[in-house]
């Protein structure tokens, strides 16, 4: 697979602009929805903006799609009149609507406010959209629903469900989205390997098989399998991958791409994670390690190919698709990481476009002057060939 063009969908500045998704709206159209908000985390105040192609990504014309209002909850010690809506993905239905999905900040107790998941449908290609509804208390999520079959949806979600460890799972609707099941599918249970697990995707690969890779705690990602359309899952197996915000596209010649946010960098540069932990202030004093002596900053943006029928990630070769341009400050400190979480859809002429972002920041959450929605569209190789 070849870099073919590097675009930005959405400048943020003088916000922050982060976890895009993408799709084809039913009428052509290209949507990608993202959070944009004062910082990261810092501020919990994101709302959700959709950005909208009508020329196969050459422009593209940005608007709010939707915010919870908000309301006076206690945070950093004191109440004030806040939402935070994040992480929304988009998925366009056999129906011929849309319906979008994401998690707000802001739920329950007002000294102790946790996170629910929304959706909210669209009836004419994401132009308007229906009241937000609440589909998941206490829980979050990250990649975008899988019609597994007509008006059968699984929407993969996270969350400790009442337990120690965060868990992943599937929340059921047999309706389009109209109306969700109580009782979620469990794909894989924190508590039994006592590892947080984040962040999953899925993907059906033939008539009854989904796979599920998974974000977790301790760096590695993780696969799961399930043979029977999302009933019961395979025990996880470790990938030799470390990242965040796994994304999984099906394509039409039957193969499966794995795109992430690459995090390996903080395990085997000592440097780069002192510095990680020094701007997210878990760290009083500044880096002390050797500066590393290699070109690429964390956070790439990588892609891995496995094809059928096996669908083995394990003996795939990844291949940088966005290398973060970073940031250098005027005292000399460098601005990096906050980038990725990709997201695919496969166009015409041998084509795929991945979503992406940056917001590189520093100390303490402070960030670059710029950060962006970023397009790549990477050209297909042959089916079954690996990406050497």
């Amino acid at each position: 697979m070849t870099v073919e063009e590097e675009f930005t969908i959405y400048e943020g500045t003088p916000y922050h602009v982060g976890f895009p998704d993408v799709e084809k709206a039913p009428n052509g159209d290209i949507i990608v929805v993202f959070r944009l908000g004062s910082a990261h985390v810092w501020g919990r105040d994101g709302k959700i903006y959709l950005s909208r192609s009508k020329d196969k990504g050459k422009t593209w014309e940005t608007k709010e799609a939707l915010h919870i209002p908000g309301r006076f909850i206690k945070y950093e010690g004191e109440y004030r009149l806040l939402s935070d809506d994040r992480d929304p993905s988009i998925k366009a239905l056999s129906n011929g609507k849309m319906i979008l999905s994401w998690f707000h900040w802001g739920e329950g107790d007002r000294d102790n406010p946790t996170s629910s998941i929304y959706i909210s449908i669209s009836n004419d290609n994401g132009e308007t959209w229906e009241d937000p509804r609440l589909v998941f208390f206490n829980g979050a999520t990250s990649d975008k629903i899988l019609e597994a079959e007509k008006g059968l949806l699984f929407l993969p979600a996270y969350g400790t469900l009442s337990e120690s460890y965060s868990s992943a799972f599937l929340i059921i609707s047999e309706n389009y989205g109209e109306t969700w099941e109580e009782k979620p599918i469990v794909i894989v249970n924190g508590n039994k390997f006592r590892i947080n697990f984040y962040e999953p995707a899925i993907a059906k690969v033939n008539e009854k098989e989904l796979i599920c890779v998974l974000r977790t705690d301790i760096g590695p990602l993780y696969l799961s399998r399930s043979k029977d359309n999302g009933e019961t899952w395979s025990e996880p197996e470790p990938l030799p991958f470390y990242g965040h915000a796994p994304h999984l596209l099906k394509l039409i010649n039957g193969d499966l791409i794995l795109s992430f946010r690459d995090v390996e960098l903080y395990f085997t540069e000592k440097w780069f994670w002192e510095k990680l932990l020094y701007n997210l202030g878990l760290r009083e004093e500044k880096p002390s390690s050797p500066f590393p002596k290699g070109e690429l900053l964390p956070e790439t943006t990588v892609i891995v190919k496995a094809s059928p029928p096996e669908y083995n990630f394990k003996n795939s070769e990844k291949k940088i698709i966005y290398k973060p341009k970073g940031y250098i400050m005027e005292n000399g400190d460098i601005l990096f990481g906050d980038s990725g979480y990709p997201s695919a859809i496969e166009l015409e002429d041998n084509k795929i476009l991945f979503v992406l972002y940056e917001a590189p920041y520093g100390y303490r959450g402070k960030y670059s002057p710029w950060s962006r929605i970023i397009g790549i569209k990477i050209e297909i190789g042959e089916p079954g060939r690996g990406d050497k």
